[in-house]
């Protein structure tokens, strides 16, 4: 079966947010890198170009690269220890559902993966030292691998520097929250789907039978494939509803899609099925419901009263102003959708201010501090973004003030 586009997202969203890939490529990258050496190190011309120069004694060469080798490997373990700390303390202080924010920082894949490497690459390369050279006379070191070794030791200390700086950096909340803000900005222009021309402009016929596809997989909705569906419609002749949107939960018997204009099938079905991807975790790919939620969870774990930091509601409060700008200056929700055998879902803006600012008013309102910049927030959205938003800024101010009326 044709791997959809959707899964292929999920797949490549797994990859990214796993802590095994970037280290496994760097140290398949230095196994083949230590055996390409070990054949260059071993031609004729390669001793004679050299000459005297890198030259070592076999136990000296053996001595560096064990160093190296258990040096690297040593460091690795700390540094994964320390990243274990860091998520811990994080997904305890803000929310365990920024622990992926942590799983895709590439400053800590790589860092990790440079060690290993470091590791792999020792490790070959020591296995090629010899008190005998190859034709079985002499001492034979290989030189430019020892070289490269000692370079990759030397990288190692500089990402171990740089590792001691990145890892109090990324759980700096400041941090979490402008980059899951940025986040939110780049994809909150992206909330409204696009249809795919071949399905455009087109209309099933009319008094079709209707009938809906279950969704077939327990789990949340992590991603969709417009053009499987878009093709899918087309082949049918029929006009295909998706149902719930990413980031919902659904069970395997829930409604996913509505046909009209095709008779039910097994076949038609399955291939429905085949556009989704649905996992146990949400992800942000489609879902910008996901983002604003990370915000609200660390605004409200600050307002709490175990907590008491207003400020950093005030912070993630902010990026959402911001996002709802952007999502206002792009014309988002302003613009109707033409006809098509393909019906997708997306939040209309005023209910991204309901999702946003709109859930944590009931808790900034106890916080003078959080009031104060929510009232400021929701004018200046009042003011600038214009339409829905607006509107729905407006009606969230009012609440606000209703409930500060004694």
């Amino acid at each position: 079966m044709k791997l959809s586009s959707a899964r292929l997202r999920k797949i490549i969203y797994e990859i990214r947010a796993s802590y095994w890939a970037v280290p496994a490529g760097l140290a398949l990258v230095a196994g083949i890198a230590a055996e390409g050496l070990a054949w260059i190190d071993a031609l004729p011309w390669v001793e004679d170009f050299l000459g005297d120069r890198l030259v070592s004694a076999p136990e000296d060469a053996r001595n560096t690269l064990s160093l190296i080798a258990s040096s690297s490997i040593g460091v690795a373990g700390m540094m994964f220890s320390i990243t274990m700390v860091a998520v811990t303390f994080a997904s305890g202080q803000y929310g365990p559902r920024l622990i992926g924010n942590f799983m895709r920082d590439r400053g800590s894949q790589w860092s990790l993966g440079i060690l290993i490497a470091t590791f792999v690459f020792a490790m070959l390369v020591l296995r090629g030292v010899e008190a005998r050279g190859p034709d079985g006379t002499g001492a034979y070191v290989p030189r430019i691998s020892l070289l490269i070794a000692i370079v990759m030791a030397f990288l190692s200390v500089g990402t171990m520097i740089f590792f001691v700086h990145h890892v109090p950096e990324t759980i700096n909340v400041s941090h979490i929250i402008s980059a899951l803000g940025r986040r939110l900005c780049r994809r909150v222009t992206e909330i409204v789907p696009q249809i795919p021309e071949c399905a455009q402009g087109l209309s099933p016929v009319r008094d079709a039978p209707i009938w809906h596809a279950p969704a077939g997989t327990s789990g949340h909705i992590q991603a969709y494939d417009p053009d499987g569906m878009a093709q899918i419609a087309v082949d049918a002749g029929a006009r295909i509803t998706l149902l719930p949107p990413p980031g919902r939960f659904v069970s395997a018997d829930d409604p996913a899609f509505e046909i009209v204009g095709a008779e039910r099938s097994d076949d038609l079905i399955q291939r429905l099925q085949a556009t989704l991807a649905i996992g146990d975790d949400r992800t942000e790919e489609q879902d910008v419901g996901f983002l604003i939620d990370q915000l609200v969870e660390v605004a409200v774990r600050a307002l709490s009263p175990g907590i008491n930091d207003p400020y950093t509601a005030v912070y993630c409060m902010d990026w959402m102003m911001a996002a709802l700008l952007r999502a206002a200056r792009e014309g988002i929700g302003q613009i109707d959708t033409p006809p098509a055998l393909l019906v997708l879902p997306a939040p209309r803006p005023e209910d991204l201010v309901e999702r946003s600012l709109g859930a944590c008013l009931p808790y900034a309102r106890q916080d003078a501090i959080a009031r104060a910049a929510l009232s400021d927030i929701l004018r200046r959205l009042q003011d600038q973004a214009g339409g829905e938003i607006a509107k729905a800024a407006a009606r969230l101010a009012h609440q606000l003030k209703a409930e500060e009326t004694p």
